[in-house]
């Protein structure tokens, strides 16, 4: 039995234009920037997304018209589009089930009609409700809080550590200009302050507290506290969400019911507690599964645009 290998290198067993074509594909993309679209930006909170111009590229290059693509690594699907806009079949391949249901939501046909009504409805029975938790004055005139900074540590909220988003101690940001002094920011007072004390009250055993999976790649660390589900949001944020979760999960089963659950996901960075200037991919997320049926929970916080 011989037992000699002969080793061929890949390269010389390759279709000479295959070759050419891939080292005139490295030769193209070597300027082009990895630039996310940001309507894929705002639906996916992961690393590592790859923008659709590239996968465009990739495609034309090693493949002909109405050729078949399959994607191994599918995640936030953005290959998905590359193939639909240059006319090719897409296979794709993912291992993880929550990325995979998220791809399949999105990327199935959606009711629109059917979509604004329910989303109309929920938004029409609990806004008043949410928009008051963020309730402040400026001026004696009602206004609401858009960002709140301070700091989580010793609960400092009249005077948090400055930075550059902090002028004159101003530390929130109001969603309307005051009418009364026409500025757009505040420093935290006493009403801020009874305000939060009425949130204390309120009831959120609910919220899940799951302990998460260290992840130093995202932050998820013990010594931070971050790997408590709960600790990395605010009382107000918590019953924000399991007020908004409530209605979703009322409504009967239907793919647009599934798409509300992933936008609000996809929302989850807006609503958590940040340290200021980090990064906002997050994805944080805790799923309970029952008789076969994804419930996820996910927090936003409301924009009130």
């Amino acid at each position: 039995m011989n037992k000699h290998v002969q080793y061929q290198s890949t390269i010389s067993k390759s279709n000479s234009k295959i070759i050419e074509r891939v080292f005139n594909l490295r030769k193209e993309l070597e300027n082009i920037e990895n630039k996310i679209p940001t309507v894929i930006q705002q639906q996916f909170n992961f690393k590592g997304r790859k923008s659709p111009i590239i996968g465009s590229k990739i495609i034309n290059s090693l493949t002909d018209s109405n050729a078949k693509v399959l994607d191994p690594f599918l995640g936030s699907g953005s290959y998905i589009i590359s193939a639909c806009e240059n006319d090719r079949k897409f296979y794709g391949v993912e291992l993880d089930n929550y990325t995979y249901d998220i791809v399949k939501t999105y990327y199935s046909i959606t009711n629109l009609d059917n979509l604004e009504k329910i989303f109309n409805n929920i938004k029409n029975k609990y806004y008043d409700e949410i928009r008051d938790l963020y309730k402040t004055k400026c001026c004696n005139t009602t206004n609401y809080i858009k960002k709140l900074h301070f700091d989580p540590i010793d609960k400092n909220y009249y005077s948090p550590q400055s930075h550059r988003d902090i002028k004159n101690r101003k530390n929130i940001k109001l969603l309307y200009t005051c009418p009364i002094c026409g500025n757009k920011d505040k420093q935290f007072d006493d009403f801020d302050i009874s305000k939060l004390k009425e949130i204390e009250k309120m009831n959120v055993s609910d919220f899940p507290s799951h302990t998460l999976i260290e992840n130093s790649r995202i932050n998820i660390t013990k010594k931070t506290g971050a790997d408590k589900y709960d600790r990395n949001f605010t009382k107000r944020s918590k019953i924000a969400l399991l007020k908004i979760q409530k209605a979703i999960s009322s409504l009967p089963a239907s793919h647009e019911k599934n798409l509300l659950q992933h936008f609000l996901v996809a929302s989850l960075t807006l609503s958590r507690i940040a340290q200021y200037g980090s990064g906002s991919e997050y994805i944080y997320q805790v799923m309970n599964y029952k008789a076969q049926e994804m419930n996820v929970w996910v927090l936003f916080e409301t924009k009130f645009n």
